[in-house]
């Protein structure tokens, strides 16, 4: 969900995060590599930009329903990238575990299970509790959602790395899942 759209060369819009991200990868930003995009307009409205092109302006509950018709055309759009690129990433948006937003959650693990992907559980250090965040994300996921998480990480760490060792032995005892890094800030 963004504002902050840029075009393509052929036409067509996806989110500037994603087409920065190509052309750091020095590829061609496609349609494909944001198949939705959600322009907030206010008042419970988006805009869909579905695979570069405008499908029109939904409320809440419309998209919902939406997201069911073009979650295939999603994974088509990602089947058309691993044909083209050797390597994919997905990226999800917002938190895997919303509980209230699972059922229809396409952004996440859903979307990594379609793609027999591994999945990176990141979580921010920066506002504290990154522990309890890990854990209750994991905690909340179904036990078919967890499969996918084969690893976690921390970002935003700011001091000596040594401190979080305990924790990490901890967690990976907890959930069974390794923490693989820090990203320091």
């Amino acid at each position: 969900m963004s504002n902050n759209a840029a075009v393509l060369s052929g036409g067509g819009e996806i989110g500037r995060a994603q087409w920065l991200q190509a052309k750091a990868s020095r590829v061609e930003p496609q349609a494909e590599m944001n198949p939705i995009l959600l322009k907030p307009l206010g008042e419970g409205l988006s805009q869909v930009i579905f695979l570069g092109k405008p499908l029109g302006i939904f409320g809440i509950r419309e998209y919902k329903e939406l997201k069911k018709e073009l979650f295939p055309k999603v994974v088509m759009a990602f089947e058309a990238l691993r044909e083209k690129f050797d390597l994919v990433i997905l990226e999800g948006a917002g938190s895997p575990a919303e509980i209230n937003l699972l059922s229809e959650d396409i952004a996440n693990t859903r979307m990594g299970r379609a793609a027999g992907a591994k999945a990176l559980l990141l979580g921010s250090i920066d506002q504290g509790g990154v522990y309890a965040s890990l854990y209750g994300t994991w905690m909340l996921l179904p036990p078919k959602e967890r499969e996918i998480i084969a690893w976690m990480g921390i970002n935003r760490f700011r001091g000596d790395l040594s401190l979080l060792e305990s924790a990490h032995q901890e967690i990976t005892r907890l959930t069974g899942v390794p923490v693989i890094g820090v990203l320091e800030h």
